[in-house]
């Protein structure tokens, strides 16, 4: 059977047991040591997640001096792209010296692993003993550069027909084609004899580990679609039985897909209890393409839930711009100008397209703008022999009389002294956009969802040139909009997705610093644009609400239903849930209070949100919900609650759910207390 295809079905055995997942992301990175991961975990449990996984543990790596040394031997390239220190690339079995808690002890490598290692077996106890499941991220396509594999056991890599080791963003002379990750080195799993060898004396060694001594259930599959089905085939089996050995139950198995390709994960089917689908990418606020139920995310999701399994979203992660970030500082807008600006100076034809687009994506990364972006942009120009020197002279001209170059300046500049080569043109866009983003972002605010149009694919059009300027907003945004605009992305991500959602750690503070895989610290979560934000109740709601939902099904598919009162739809977010083919199946409501007030939801309201905008216009579309599930802090008026007990509707109201859970565990706790008031231990 080959890699590509899925002809033997594999049935998961806990699928069914396992329902939907929420799941917390503890990045380890922001804490000081394992220790203190442990003591979070009540605040964890508090929100209502029901499971954690971290990222890699394990030592990351510490030099590319080897890296260096063969670009310098073997190819044509002299500078490396990756800082040693990520996580996702392994040097040994020992734990990251940033997360233990015995660095200032006086003792041997040898204790300070066994030390390390029942400090993480106690975090795993811990966090079972919250009702949490314990995940655990596997990295099984890579280790890092210095890993003493490369050296014992060099036949295990990718190489080039030239011999060279493959690097991911670099050819076969190690000459880079973009992003490139130089701490890591690929194990060559295309050769059934290396893949017999690198599954029995690395991934299963690692996988007794991570079960056996760590105490994990389960595994977050880094680069899921990137493994053949035949390392599944192998390692998958022996990690259900250490499961089943060490706790009871086989392992809980989430396939992570991020960039890549649909077609290239639906082999993991049957391997897989739940797989990432691509809702970050989509645009949470747009309502045009909410209001369709036929969109290209529709589609791969329901590709997934049929081939692969349950799908879970998240609203940002380590490998994302965070929410806050997005929003606050206004990089979405900044993806429409460059996009804009960008494509409107490319079309002299001197660079593709493609290739603008890609430099705009490594742009929209960049941390900060420096403030004589201009300078550097007719310095660069000038340097690169992409402008003449008359040109740049005109140019400071106008800065010393003016103070900044007008908008319609840059890009007839631009259109009038294009770049002459590719080198030239990359660094001109460089410096181009960071100008062009200066002199427009101070213009007036306007609602966010203005910002975006889309077409039949959902791809981002242009934004006219006539409203360009209007547009962009002015300053960061106000703490309530903000708070809104992240609370509907959590419902969207929560309750469009059939296998339910995780959330990455400092999330609900509103940290605005994307987490780095290097250089990550604690300090980091004190980034935020408000300090005192603090969403963890209404992801308790949510996550209560999410709790409460039936089971993923085969297919299920969502309407997001909006208001026509726009003061009322800037309060709620709704999602009507159908449960198989059709509208005649079952199907559920969601409505979530994304306000800071408390909406009162009447029958009117109840009757247009059902028909999803008119899209649901027909009898035999308009189908009763067996449930409506109420997120967050909201009032049913006593007329619509009447006719939905009438009709054996059932009403789930997250708030009260919650407190009740509550108070039962605090009477449970007083039943056990020393009489003093203080549960006893």
């Amino acid at each position: 059977m080959s890699d590509e295809t899925n002809t033997d079905i594999v049935q998961r055995p806990r699928r069914q047991e396992l329902g939907r997942l929420i799941s917390y992301n503890q990045f380890p990175l922001h804490y000081h040591n394992i220790k203190e991961m442990e003591t979070d975990l009540p605040r964890i449990r508090q929100m209502g997640f029901t499971s954690v996984w971290t990222n890699p543990l394990f030592e990351p790596c510490q030099s590319v001096d080897l890296v260096k040394h063969e670009f310098s031997i073997n190819g044509d390239a002299n500078e490396v792209h990756s800082d040693p220190g990520s996580i996702y690339a392994t040097r040994s079995f020992n734990i990251n010296h940033k997360l233990s808690g015995h660095n200032d002890e006086a003792i041997s490598e040898s204790e300070r692993r066994k030390r390390d290692y029942a400090d993480i077996r106690h975090y795993t106890d811990a966090a079972r003993a919250q009702g949490l499941t314990p995940l655990y991220d596997f990295v099984m396509r890579q280790v890092a550069v210095d890993n003493p594999l490369l050296q014992k056991k060099p036949h295990w890599f990718k190489r080039h027909s030239n011999g060279n080791y493959v690097f991911f963003g670099r050819d076969e002379n190690y000459r880079a084609t973009g992003v490139s990750w130089d701490d890591v080195v690929e194990f060559n799993y295309d050769n059934p004899a290396v893949r017999k060898e690198v599954v029995n004396e690395y991934l299963k060694p690692m996988a007794d580990i991570v079960v056996k001594q760590f105490g994990f259930e389960g595994f977050r599959i880094d680069a899921a679609g990137k493994l053949p089905r035949s390392v599944y085939e192998e390692i998958i089996p022996y990690v259900d039985k250490l499961c089943k050995e060490t706790h009871g139950k086989p392992a809980v198995i989430i396939g992570e897909t991020l960039g890549q390709n649909i077609n290239e994960f639906l082999h993991t089917g049957g391997y897989m209890d739940y797989i990432y689908n691509s809702i970050y990418f989509q645009p949470f606020n747009s309502r045009k393409m909410w209001e369709k139920d036929d969109t290209w995310f529709a589609h791969t999701k329901g590709q997934l839930q049929e081939q692969v399994a349950p799908t879970i979203g998240f609203p940002e992660n380590h490998d994302v711009i965070r929410l806050a970030d997005f929003y606050g500082n206004n990089r979405h807008i900044r993806d429409e100008i460059l996009r804009h600006v960008i494509t409107a100076c490319c079309l002299n034809g001197k660079i593709p397209l493609p290739k603008v687009l890609n430099i705009f994506t490594s742009l929209n990364d960049k941390e900060a703008f420096s403030e004589d972006t201009l300078r550097k942009l007719v310095a660069t120009g000038v340097e690169q022999k992409a402008i003449s020197p008359e040109a740049a002279a005109k140019a400071y001209d106008n800065i010393a009389t003016t103070g900044k170059l007008k908008q319609q300046d840059v890009r007839s500049w631009f259109r009038d002294h294009p770049p002459t080569t590719d080198k030239a043109g990359e660094r001109l866009f460089r410096a181009l956009s960071d100008v062009i983003f200066d002199l427009v972002a101070q213009e007036k605010e306007k609602e966010i969802y203005e910002m975006r149009t889309y077409n039949e694919r959902q791809t981002p059009k242009l934004i006219s040139e006539n409203n360009l300027i209007a547009l962009i907003p002015e300053g960061k945004l106000s703490k309530e909009r903000l708070e809104r605009l992240v609370r509907e992305a959590y419902c969207f991500t929560a309750f469009a997705s059939d296998g339910g959602w995780f959330m990455p750690q400092g999330s609900e503070y509103g940290v605005s610093k994307r987490s780095s895989v290097s250089s990550g610290t604690p300090e980091d979560l004190n980034e935020r644009p408000y300090p005192d934000i603090d969403l963890s109740p209404f992801i308790r709601s949510v996550n209560a609400t999410v709790a409460a939902l039936p089971p993923p099904s085969n297919p299920e598919w969502v309407q997001r239903c909006y208001l026509d009162d726009t003061e009322k739809d800037k309060c709620l977010s709704s999602f009507l849930i159908h449960q198989g083919e059709g509208y005649s199946n079952g199907s559920h409501l969601v409505i979530a209070n994304i306000g800071t007030g408390r909406p009162i939801v009447d029958y009117n309201t109840f009757m247009h949100i059902r028909s999803a905008n008119k899209r649901n216009d027909r009898p035999e579309k308009d189908v009763l919900p067996n449930a409506v599930y109420l997120c967050g802090d909201i009032e049913l008026s006593p007329h619509l609650r009447a006719a939905l007990i009438v009709k054996k509707v059932k009403i789930f109201e997250s708030d009260k759910q919650t407190q009740q859970a509550q108070g039962a565990a605090h009477a449970r706790i007083n039943q056990h207390s020393d009489g003093g008031g203080l549960a006893a231990s």
